[in-house]
């Protein structure tokens, strides 16, 4: 089940941001739940659990490993702890 409103906000926030989806869900079945809520091709790159380092009992997002200038980054994710710097 696709949460309502979802793909609206994918949507609206392609047209100012590139949308980047960081899971530490495997590729398979992460690929399997994106391409059926991506229907516009919104999202520009994925990273998954390989791109991610395990600490523990976790897979934290490594947001160095996007590239990106952090300072413009935007972080979207139910755990704090899922991510680091």
């Amino acid at each position: 089940m696709i949460r309502p409103g979802a793909r609206e906000f994918l949507e609206r926030m392609s047209k100012i941001f590139e949308v980047v989806i960081f899971t530490a869900a495997m590729q398979d079945y992460a690929d399997w739940v994106i391409d059926e809520l991506d229907t516009g091709n919104w999202i520009k790159y994925r990273c998954y659990r390989q791109h991610a380092v395990r600490e523990g009992p976790v897979y934290v997002k490594d947001l160095s490993k996007l590239g990106r200038d952090l300072k413009r980054v935007i972080i979207v994710d139910n755990v704090a702890q899922n991510f680091k710097r």
